[in-house]
C-alpha cells in the first residue's frame, strides 16, 4: 500500500479516548492513562521558577494537560500480555504522531512487540490546545514579528515553544528532566508487571527520533534503577551536541529563540552553574522516605528562589526571619513555613554532625505552629449531606463525595483516573505518593459508580470535562453551596446557609479516618488503610496488613453510617 495513503488511514483511525482494531494487519491501537507520580514535586517546585510569558501567562505547573495525559500502543490483537515492548519517541515541537503511525505499525507487525508511542513533556497532547490553534496563535506570530527585529522562520507552529524558551531556555533541561523521571515511572510499571498489557521483567528497547534520540541517550546513560541496563536503542536524526545543531526551522523554533538556547547552553549553563540545585544528589539522597524527599526538594527550591547563594554562615536569625516574611508574602500558612524551617534546621543538624558548621541559628529562632481547622465531618454529619435533599446541579457533588468516603477516603485525581474494576476491587497506585491501593467495592460504592458509569473511565467525569482539576474546583464549590435556599422575589437572587461552609473533597479522606477513629478501629488498620507507616521503620517490617483487615474496617465504616437515622 502507498506510505501516504496508509498514513493517512491511520491518521483517521487513530485515539486517544477508544481501542481501534486494525484488522488488515491484525494490530490494536490501546490508548493508556498516565499521570505523573515519580519526581512530581520536584518537578512542579522547579517549574514554578520558570518566568511565564504573555503567550502563557500560567507557570508550567500549573499547565494540567502536561501532568495527566493519554498515550498509546501499537499491539498484536488478542495478546493477553506482553514480554517484549519498544518505546517510540518523536522528535522536537511535535503535536501529532502522524508520520509515526505507520512506523509503529510496521515495527509491530514485523517484530511482534507491542509500541508505545510515548509524548515528551510539553509535546504532542501535553500541551493545552490553544497551543496548536492555528486561529487562535497567529496574534503571537505577529507580536512576535514587532518585538524582535530580523526574526526568521517565526511561525504559527513554532511560537509557542519559541517563546516559551526565548523566556527562559532553562525550559529545555527541564522538560527534558520531566520527561526522564516520566519514562522512568513508565519502565518501572511495565517491569514490575503493574501494566496490564505485559508481564513482569519485559524487555523494553528504545526507537528514537530527534529529541527522543538526545533523551534517549540520558537515560541509557543515566540507567535509573539498573532498569535500562539490557536496553537496546535505534536513534536517527538527533543526539548531537549543541554546537552540531541547528534547531532554526518553521517547524521546530525561530532564529532568535535557538540563538537564545544556543548560547545558554554552550556558555551560561555551565560557566555559571546555574543548573538548579533541586537535581543533585546530596542530603536528600540519604532519606529512604519519597514523601520526606519531596519536602526537603521542595524547601530547597525555594532557597534557589528566595537566596540562591546562601550558606551556613550567612543563615543566621536574621536570615530566617527574613526568609519566613518572605514565604509568608508568597502565601504560605504558618504551619507551611514551619515545615520548610524544619526541613532547614535538619541540614543545619546533619552538617553539625558531619562537622561542616558548628553554626546553629535555631537556638534562638524559634518555629512557629498555629492549631489546624477541622477538615472532617462526624458520623452524622456524613448523613446529613448523604440524605440531604439538594438541588439537581448538586447531587453529583455530592454523590462523588459520598463515594470517595466509601473508598476510604481515595483522591479525585486517582479515583478520576480509574479505568475499571479488577476482581471487585479498585487498583491504583496513587498520584501524590506512588503507593499502591487495593480497595473493595462495597453494595453502596457500586451503586454510585453505576449511576456515574463512564464510556472510557470508570466514572464519566473525565468524559465530560477537560480534566479532573475542573471538576474537583467546580466540586468543591458546589459541596460548599449544599444547603437550605431561600429566593427572595419571582426570579430574586438565591440566598443560601451552607451546611458546611468549608468543605472540599480532600475532607474525605479525613473524614474516614474519623470515623473509623471513633469506632474503635485500630490506629495501625486506619493507617495501613490510608497508605501510612505503621509505627516506627522497623515495626513496619514486622507489621504486615492483609486487605482482609482493611476491608473489614471500611464495611464497619459504612455499616455505621448506614445504622444512623437523622
Amino acid at each position: 500500500m502507498d506510505i501516504s495513503l496508509r498514513t493517512k488511514q491511520l491518521n483517521s483511525l487513530f485515539s486517544y479516548d477508544k481501542k481501534t482494531e486494525l484488522e488488515e494487519s491484525h494490530l490494536e491501537i490501546i490508548p493508556f492513562r498516565f499521570t505523573q507520580t515519580r519526581g512530581a514535586s520536584e518537578i512542579d517546585e522547579f517549574q514554578k521558577g520558570l518566568t511565564p510569558t504573555g503567550f502563557c501567562p500560567m507557570t508550567d505547573d500549573r499547565i494540567q494537560e502536561n501532568k495527566s495525559f493519554s498515550y498509546a500502543i501499537f499491539t498484536p490483537s488478542g495478546r493477553k500480555k506482553n514480554n517484549e515492548a519498544i518505546i517510540l519517541l518523536h522528535g522536537l515541537n511535535e503535536r501529532t504522531w502522524e508520520k509515526y503511525l505507520t512506523w509503529a505499525e510496521y515495527l509491530t507487525h514485523t517484530t511482534g512487540k507491542p509500541v508505545i508511542l510515548f509524548p515528551i513533556a510539553f509535546h504532542m497532547n501535553r500541551t493545552p490546545g490553544l497551543w496548536a490553534n492555528p486561529r487562535a496563535i497567529l496574534p503571537w506570530v505577529s507580536k512576535r514579528k514587532e518585538e524582535i527585529a530580523n526574526v526568521t522562520n517565526s511561525t504559527f507552529a513554532n511560537v509557542a515553544l519559541s517563546s516559551r524558551l526565548s523566556q527562559n531556555p532553562l525550559r529545555f533541561y527541564a522538560s527534558g528532566r520531566e520527561s526522564v523521571y516520566n519514562m522512568w515511572q513508565l519502565v518501572h510499571e511495565i517491569k514490575n508487571g503493574e501494566h496490564p498489557l505485559f508481564k513482569e521483567d519485559t524487555s523494553i528497547n528504545l526507537f528514537a527520533y530527534s529529541i527522543g534520540a538526545l533523551l534517549s541517550q540520558v537515560l541509557l546513560l543515566a540507567n535509573p534503577d539498573k532498569m535500562f541496563t539490557d536496553t537496546r536503542l535505534f536513534m536517527f536524526c538527533g543526539g548531537s551536541i549543541f554546537s552540531e545543531m541547528d534547531g532554526n526551522a518553521r517547524d521546530i523554533m525561530d532564529k532568535e529563540a535557538f540563538a537564545k538556547v544556543r548560547h545558554y547552553f554552550r556558555h551560561d549553563f555551565l560557566e555559571n552553574r546555574t543548573l538548579p540545585t533541586s537535581f543533585k544528589n546530596d542530603f536528600m539522597e540519604l532519606k529512604e522516605k519519597e514523601g520526606t524527599k519531596k519536602v526537603y526538594v521542595a524547601t530547597r527550591n525555594r532557597l534557589l528562589r528566595y537566596d540562591p547563594d546562601c550558606t551556613f554562615e550567612t543563615m543566621d536569625v536574621a536570615w530566617l526571619m527574613r526568609f519566613e516574611k518572605w514565604m509568608k508574602e508568597e502565601g504560605l500558612k504558618v504551619n507551611a513555613v514551619g515545615i520548610n524551617m524544619r526541613s532547614i534546621r535538619a541540614v543545619f543538624n546533619y552538617a553539625i554532625d558531619e562537622e561542616i558548621t558548628s553554626l546553629y541559628p535555631f537556638r534562638k529562632y524559634k518555629i512557629k505552629k498555629e492549631e489546624t481547622p477541622k477538615r472532617s465531618l462526624s458520623a452524622e454529619q456524613v448523613v446529613l449531606l448523604r440524605d440531604y435533599a439538594c438541588e439537581s446541579h448538586q447531587e453529583r457533588y455530592r454523590d462523588m463525595f459520598i463515594l470517595m468516603i466509601y473508598l476510604i477516603g481515595i483522591n479525585g485525581i486517582d479515583l478520576f483516573s480509574l479505568k475499571g474494576v479488577v476482581d471487585g476491587r479498585i487498583e491504583y497506585h496513587r498520584a501524590k505518593t506512588g503507593k499502591f491501593y487495593s480497595i473493595k467495592l462495597e453494595p453502596e460504592a457500586i451503586e454510585i459508580i453505576e449511576r456515574y458509569k463512564g464510556q472510557d473511565w470508570l466514572l464519566n467525569v473525565l468524559d465530560t470535562y477537560r480534566n479532573y482539576a475542573d471538576f474537583l474546583h467546580r466540586m468543591d464549590v458546589g459541596l460548599k453551596q449544599i444547603g437550605p435556599v431561600i429566593r427572595k422575589g419571582l426570579g430574586g437572587k438565591k440566598e443560601r446557609s451552607p451546611l458546611f461552609p468549608e468543605i472540599s473533597s480532600y475532607w474525605a479522606r479525613h473524614t474516614w479516618a474519623t470515623v473509623a477513629a471513633s469506632l474503635d478501629i485500630p490506629k495501625e488498620t486506619i493507617s495501613a488503610a490510608l497508605g501510612h507507616e505503621i509505627g516506627s521503620e522497623v515495626t513496619s517490617i514486622y507489621i504486615k496488613f492483609d486487605r482482609k483487615k482493611i476491608d473489614e474496617a471500611n464495611r464497619k465504616v459504612i455499616e455505621y453510617l448506614n445504622g444512623i437515622y437523622l
